[in-house]
Formats: structure tokens, sequence, C-alpha cells
């Protein structure tokens, strides 16, 4: 009997055993904190294959019950809490290629400011894939200097992994551009990997989708580019009110990604004014309450009435400082020199992030309740 053959047989024969279990499972304890898991790989072996399906039946029926914590979540694969038969059966369809990514698999990473340093945006990027996210959102200064294709190149090159087998979403930032000034390399580069269903024009740098009962949009706010603005009247401006308009009943949240932070307490605050003139009251307008930024490279949390605006820009460039004389400190909860991303997930109504350093260490947490 040839190889193909049984495993054939071992596969019917553990589908059989599956249907016997369907309904026996058992819980562990949820708010286990590790963030560094390869989702499926039971025995951790740096593999996802039908053994690892059949530790979690052994676990099921009580052969085996002295798995660790970080077995405990990566058996976990439909994140519900308890490690059932209908793990086991996604982890078969994993290994044979038959789904690419586990429901546990379903949350956002979202980091920004790789730049310059080659080592620290490798091992930022590297920490993001062991992490393992279904979606990833980069705020904006992939790469400097941007105008060189080169330099886009070597993004890839260190960073590219980000990409590999998820969904990917950019943000232009203000070393993405030409030498014209104009977006046209930024989208040479991003706007492939832009979702085929999001509300894009394929032309612009700004749209909006729908991902797990969170709508996010994605804003341009390099306005030295004459093309981009946010004025009442833009196309950029009329463009993001008639997308909050048309928001679909199922959504529970919005969130808004760009490039610079219209609060904060670091190194460069001449976009402020501007945006808080233009941006900030439709973000009132239109209950945001969650608005991410890069730019000032560094970690930090502001809290502006309810809205949380979060900067994240420690995906490998040069960290500053925070400008403790600034008028912002009075909204600033956190300040953090560190390089690290944020871990975003919805369940139910309660929106979490973690921050994860690359050590792996959640260095913040928050937590939202939408309707």
């Amino acid at each position: 009997m040839n190889f193909k053959k049984i495993s054939i047989i071992i596969f019917i024969i553990l589908l059989i055993t599956l249907s016997l279990f369907a309904f026996k499972g058992k819980k562990y304890d949820s708010k286990i904190r590790i963030v560094r898991t390869m989702y499926g790989d039971v025995n951790l072996d740096a593999e996802v294959n039908s053994f690892d399906a059949s530790l979690v039946l052994q676990y099921i029926i009580g052969l085996v019950d002295d798995w660790s914590e970080e077995q405990l979540l990566a058996g976990d694969v439909d994140g519900n809490g308890s490690i059932q038969a209908y793990d086991a059966s996604l982890m078969l369809f994993y290994s044979l290629n038959l789904i690419d990514i586990f429901p546990v698999q379903e949350f956002f990473v979202i980091y920004g400011d790789t730049r310059t340093n080659r080592y620290e945006r490798t091992v930022v990027a590297e920490c993001i894939d062991a992490v393992d996210p279904g979606y990833v959102f980069m705020t904006g200064d992939f790469c400097s200097p941007g105008q060189e294709q080169e330099m886009w190149d070597l993004w890839f090159e260190d960073c590219g992994i980000v990409l590999e087998n998820r969904e990917f979403c950019g943000v232009r930032g203000n070393h993405d551009s030409s030498a014209d000034g104009s977006a046209t390399i930024f989208l040479d580069n991003v706007g492939e990997y832009i979702p085929a269903d999001a509300n894009w024009d394929g032309v612009n740098t700004w749209y909006s989708i729908d991902r797990k009962e969170i709508h996010f949009i994605v804003i341009d706010s390099e306005v030295a580019d004459p093309n981009v603005d946010l004025a009442p009247g833009s196309a950029q401006h009329e463009w993001l009110i008639d997308d909050l308009e048309n928001i679909d009943d199922n959504i529970k949240a919005t969130v808004l990604l760009l490039h610079h932070p219209p609060y904060g307490t670091s190194l460069h605050q001449s976009h402020e004014p501007y945006l808080r003139e233009h941006l900030v009251p439709i973000i009132n307008e239109y209950g945001i309450k969650f608005v991410f930024s890069g730019h000032n490279h560094s970690y930090e949390r502001l809290l502006v009435g309810d809205v949380n605006y979060i900067v994240t820009a420690g995906g490998g460039a040069p960290l500053y400082d925070q400008e403790t004389d600034d008028d912002d400190m009075q909204y600033s909860q956190l300040y953090l020199q560190e390089y690290h991303f944020c871990k975003m997930d919805i369940v139910d109504n309660l929106i979490t992030v973690d921050v994860i350093d690359t050590d792996f260490v959640i260095i913040d947490h928050i937590e939202a309740v939408v309707d």
C-alpha cells in the first residue's frame, strides 16, 4: 500500500474520530496572555500537521493532560476558550492547505515608521510574523529616502515577511513620496496590496475596508502634496464624509488610520493645527473612538475626550524623546521609547489593544466597549 493511500485512510479515521468527539471539549483559562504563539503547533515543533490534530484528540479524552500554557493557546485555533474536536479538524484542514488561516488569527496588527534602521525594523517584522496576525496595517514612512526604488526593495527584503499569508494595508507617510512629491512610488509598491473589496478608486491614497465588525479608514495626511487636502470641498474630505455616511449597519466601531498624529508630545507638531481644524471635528461628529498614526517615533497613547489617539511609530526608525513641556501633556496617558507593534481585536462588543515590544512583552493594554 503506497503512502498516499495510507494518508487517506489515516485522514478518514481521524474524521470519524472527530465526529465521535464533536461536542466534547476542555475549557482552559482564556485570560492567559502569551503573545508569541504559532497557532495549531501543539507539539511546538514549528509545524502544523495531523500529529498536532491527534494530540488535540488525546487531550480531549484525557490521554494527555499536562499541556503548557503555550500549548493550550496553540491548540485553541478557533479562539473560543476551549480545546475541542473542531480545533483538530481545523488543523487537518490547514495541513492539507484547505484553509490559509485559523479563526483565532482574525486579529489586526498596526504599526509604523520602519524607515532607516534595517536591523531594528527586521526584528519588529519578525516579531509581527511570530504573533501571526490575519491583517497588518502600516501607518507610513516605510523607507527613506522613499523616492528611491532601491530603498523600497530593501524594505521588502527586511520587512516583506509581514505581507506573507495575510492581508496588508499601507498608509502613506511623509517619506513615501516620489521625487516630484506625488504618491506614485507609494502606490507602485503598496497599491497592489489594498484589498480588492476596499472602498477605493484605484488612484488616490485613501480607502476603507470592513473587517470583523470594524470599519477601517485609511486617509492621506501628507498635505505637502498639492493633490492631497482634508479641507471642506477637497476630494479627500468629500470622500471621507461619504464613506462615514454609508457605513454598514453591522459595523460596531470605526478606526481611523493616518500618518501624522493630530495630538502628541514628541518632536513633530507642525501638522497638528491643520488636522485639528479639518479632521478632529469629523472624528468627534462621527464617534470614532480609535485613531492610529505614526510619524513621531515612539509609542504614545493620548486620550482626548473619549477618543484614543495612538501613535505607533516604533517600527524601526530612530526613537524620539518626549517633549514634556508640550501642551498636549494634558492628554498623554503613556509615552514609551520602544520598538513595538499594536495587536488589536474585537470580541462581541469589546475592542482590545495590546502593545507588544520586541521581547514579546505587553507594554500597554487598552479596552473599549463599543455599540
